[in-house]
């Protein structure tokens, strides 16, 4: 199960609104389709909470965007994810980065985001915060490994 702050609903007319299992149903979205992907074109910050309740050994995070300008469609500047103890505390765990030579002049491209935690972990929850820059979000996927 997951969790989205802001989440992108149909009922605040938000064409790529979330279903409450998109982001986690194993589809990569490599080009623009809606079944694919959840999208927001205001904000900042924008926190997905897995809860995985210290049942799903973790060492590599994932949250797969679209990019390359085409339709208004941006990377996000960066991911952040964070790992939640037994305890209910948060730590930082690592951050991606957008890449440096991405050309955002009329293209479309499925764009990984990956953090490997510095050793395997069975957290309670993990947070990947996404920092949109500009134009549309669109994230098709977070995937543990």
């Amino acid at each position: 199960a997951y969790t989205l702050h802001p989440a992108p609903s149909a009922k605040q007319n938000i064409p790529y609104p979330d279903d409450g299992v998109r982001l986690a149903d194993g589809r990569i979205a490599r080009d623009f389709s809606r079944r694919d992907i959840v999208g927001w074109n205001t904000g900042r910050e924008l926190p997905v909470t897995l809860d995985l309740h210290g049942l799903v050994p973790c060492r590599t995070i994932t949250v797969w965007t679209l990019g390359g300008g085409k339709y208004g469609i941006r990377a996000p500047e960066a991911v952040i994810v964070e790992t939640q103890d037994a305890e209910g505390n948060w730590q930082a765990a690592g951050r991606a980065e957008r890449p440096a030579d991405l050309s955002e002049t009329d293209t479309l491209a499925a764009l990984p985001y990956t953090v490997e935690l510095p050793v395997p972990l069975a957290p309670q929850a993990l947070r990947a915060t996404i920092l949109r820059q500009t134009g549309w979000l669109m994230v098709s996927e977070i995937q543990v490994e």
